[in-house]
């Protein structure tokens, strides 16, 4: 009982170490103990920025051929801290600017904020305490990068081995390069693992997921009061996006299910993503040379995270710049004179001079050195890329929110006259955040990009949340007025009946959502006993011995790789039938052979050409075509799995 508690403080020490320390001190480097940000804001941004540059430490610790260690790391952020600290009392101390009182809610609204944060952590918890052992396909993938940078203090190769066959024989090939990964996603946990000690097979991975989703949530709610920060409805507006991304689609994709799945670069995109706009939309708004320095950052900082999430916000940046120059057509010249004077600011010069060198003699992403970025140009060639239907959409985000969030684009066009009189940034924020989400959701063909259409269209959920609080203020405070007014519009009655229906749908809505996703895991014994057969397998095997097993059937197979750690497709598998057949993603059967069809000739060849001597199913599925078998001996069982020894003549 005393060493868990133990390792409870460790863990969340290590937590505050790299999630919150390194960009609190990187902040009060920037802006001093006070002014520009509140304290919601500079908790958020930190944590967002932490992020960042222990990432970046990382990667230079691993690009000068220091070992990523616990000390080494230590000490790196350690001396990050105090350089920025150096700089605070030496340049910002005697700052004496106020903090902005942005969120200056009445006690019933501030009630209002925490209840729903509470409600949001709380069904979040009640899905994700089922779901807390790590036994997901992308979680298990993931893990295994972030165990190869903690056991070896490297940084990784993307690469793996894959089967090949030459001349009518069957090989192991060279290591190849993958395009799936990006660094920032394995980092992190790498980090953590390596101050406290806590195995990734544990609660941490997920926990740490969930608090980084609670953190998106707040980026978020923030956003939506910067944006409309001097809207009389703005911070109604701000508790409606709480409500709308909070407790009624606390479950449902992208929220607390790709936590459970372990999809960490979608749940650090969209912690990144809220906080790119809330950082350019300052910089643009008030020509702040210093958001735009952290909008740099973190603009930086998501193209090392996730590649899915950099490619939607450089699309919308497009826009962005594209609108600011049309909002301010008839003072372009000054407007552009003034840009290009911060832009050339020693500041942003030498920050976009490290982001080079960085990129250049640091680290390369992968997906531009293994030229990753070809394989998602072009027309959409999978079934799952080639787009949704309007109804698949609206499933995918949320029904009430993709409704309010259609009559909230309406509005916005509606008022483009009065958006471009007033020259309102935050409706172009929000149309050009949420654009090409939907042209690649449903028209994915038009963009020419090849990348999931669902997985687009999940990253919808947080600027239609803003977009459908936005509408349902406006609309609510329209016809409130005009209630009030007696103009018999609409009548008190009459309007206090549809607000109780409207939040009936509401609820029905985003509950019901939360109901389609949160299943109670029937499979924590199945995932226990493939962690045993892995154990056992490990312990027998020789360097020499190459092992068969199933994606198919056999539970959180995708950890079985991290009890051997030899290779990224160590052991091979048989995967989803469709895979072999779509002519993309399978090149081989061999997989698929040695598991369906053991004793056939063509099986029996891959057997003996690949080297394969051990094989582990599931015990109801694919045992009897083994059991059946002479040339397989059975060596293991539990209840679960059965492993199967080759005999070899």
């Amino acid at each position: 009982m005393l060493s868990f508690i133990q390792n409870q403080i460790i863990f969340y020490i290590a937590l505050i170490v790299v999630l919150f320390l390194p960009g609190y001190f990187f902040l009060l480097a920037v802006f001093g103990r006070k002014g520009r940000l509140g304290l919601l804001e500079r908790f958020v941004i930190a944590s967002g920025l932490s992020i960042i540059i222990v990432d970046f430490l990382m990667l230079l610790l691993g690009r000068i051929h220091i070992l990523i260690s616990r000390a080494s790391l230590l000490v790196s952020i350690f001396i990050f801290i105090l350089v920025c600290y150096a700089i605070y009392k030496v340049f910002r101390k005697n700052s004496v600017r106020k903090d902005e009182v942005l969120f200056n809610f009445s006690s019933k609204q501030l009630l209002l904020a925490v209840l729903l944060i509470f409600l949001t952590f709380i069904i979040k918890l009640d899905y994700l305490k089922d779901n807390v052992l790590p036994s997901t396909t992308d979680l298990g993938h993931h893990l295994y990068w972030a165990k190869t940078i903690a056991v070896t203090g490297q940084i990784p190769d993307y690469t793996m081995k894959d089967i090949g066959q030459s001349g009518g024989a069957y090989s192991i090939g060279q290591p190849k390069p993958i395009s799936d990964f990006i660094i920032g996603e394995h980092l992190i946990f790498a980090a953590i693992n390596l101050l406290t000690g806590i195995d990734f097979i544990s609660y941490f991975p997920v926990v740490t997921l969930f608090l980084i989703n609670m953190l998106s949530i707040l980026a978020l709610f923030m956003l939506a009061r910067r944006l409309f920060a001097g809207h009389p409805q703005g911070q109604n507006i701000a508790l409606l996006t709480l409500f709308f991304i909070g407790p009624i689609f606390a479950v449902a994709p992208p929220q607390a299910k790709y936590v459970g799945g372990g999809v960490i670069g979608n749940d650090i995109g969209n912690l990144l993503l809220p906080l790119i706009f809330y950082c350019y939309f300052r910089a643009f708004k008030e020509k702040d040379k210093l958001m735009l320095f952290l909008a740099l950052i973190f603009s930086m900082g998501i193209f090392y995270t996730h590649h899915l999430s950099g490619l939607l916000f450089l699309l919308a940046f497009v826009i962005i710049v594209a609108g600011l120059i049309i909002l301010h057509i008839k003072e372009l010249g000054g407007f552009l004179k003034a840009w290009l004077k911060i832009i050339f600011s020693p500041l942003i010069i030498s920050f976009l001079a490290f982001a080079a060198v960085f990129a250049l003699a640091v680290y390369t992403p992968t997906y531009l050195t293994n030229k990753a970025v070809d394989t998602v140009v072009g027309s959409p060639t999978k079934v799952d890329h080639t787009g949704l239907t309007l109804g698949d959409f609206e499933f995918t985000v949320g029904e009430f929110r993709a409704a309010l969030g259609l009559v909230g684009l309406l509005l916005f066009a509606g008022m483009s006259v009065r958006i471009w009189k007033r020259k309102s940034y935050a409706e172009l924020f929000l149309f050009a955040w949420i654009f090409f989400i939907l042209l690649i959701s449903i028209r994915p063909a038009w963009s020419h990009l090849d990348i999931p259409s669902a997985r687009v269209a999940n990253y919808g959920a947080y600027p239609l949340a803003i977009i459908a609080a936005f509408a349902l203020a406006k609309l609510v405070a329209f016809l409130r007025r005009n209630a009030d007014n007696k103009n018999y519009l609409i009548k008190q009655g009459l309007f206090a009946s549809s607000a109780i229906l409207l939040a009936t749908f509401a609820f029905a809505s985003g509950f019901y959502d939360n109901a389609q996703y949160a299943t109670r895991s029937s499979d924590a014994q199945k995932t226990v006993e493939t962690f045993a057969a892995s154990a056992y397998l490990a312990q027998k095997i020789s360097p020499a011995d190459q092992i068969v097993t199933d994606h198919i059937y056999v539970s959180s197979d995708s950890f079985i790789k991290h009890f051997f750690m030899r290779d990224y497709n160590f052991p091979f598998y048989r995967a989803n039938l469709a895979r072999y057949s779509n002519n993309i993603d399978k090149q081989e059967s061999c997989t698929l052979e040695m598991i369906s069809t053991p004793d056939s000739p063509d099986s029996q060849k891959c057997y003996q050409d690949l080297g394969i001597d051990f094989t582990l199913i599931d015990s109801r599925f694919d045992s009897q075509q083994f059991a059946k078998s002479a040339a397989f001996s059975q060596v293991y069982a539990n209840g679960e799995l059965n492993i199967y020894y080759r005999n070899i003549n």
